[in-house]
C-alpha cells in the first residue's frame, strides 16, 4: 500500500489518493491525546465512538501514538464489539487501576 507524505495509506486509485491527502492525522492524534487527558484508560473502539470517527481512521493514529511512546498497553483487556479481546491503552505515566 502506498502512503502520502503524512503517512496516510491509500489504494492505487486517484480518488483514494485525493481522500488520503485530505486526512490530517496530526489533528486526530491531538484529539485522541485530549481524551487521554480526561480518561486514563481507553480502548480504540471507545475512542472511535467518543470522537464519532470511523474505527479505520482512529486505529492507525493510536498505533502511531504507541510507536511514538505517547500511549502504551495498560495490560488490561476488554471485550470488543465482535467478542474479541482488545487492548486498553494508557499514557505511559498513568496509574493502572
Amino acid at each position: 500500500m502506498p502512503y502520502t507524505k503524512q503517512a496516510v495509506g491509500y489504494q492505487r486509485r486517484d480518488t483514494s489518493l485525493d481522500a488520503a491527502n485530505l486526512v490530517k492525522p496530526e489533528v486526530l492524534r491531538s484529539q485522541i491525546m485530549y481524551l487521554f487527558n480526561q480518561y486514563s484508560h481507553l480502548d480504540t473502539e471507545t475512542i472511535s465512538e467518543t470522537l464519532e470517527r470511523p474505527y479505520r481512521s482512529v486505529q492507525p493514529r493510536v498505533s502511531e501514538l504507541v510507536r511514538d511512546g505517547e500511549l502504551t498497553d495498560s495490560g488490561v483487556r476488554t471485550d470488543g464489539l465482535f467478542g474479541r479481546s482488545i487492548i486498553v491503552w494508557r499514557k505511559p505515566n498513568a496509574n493502572i487501576g
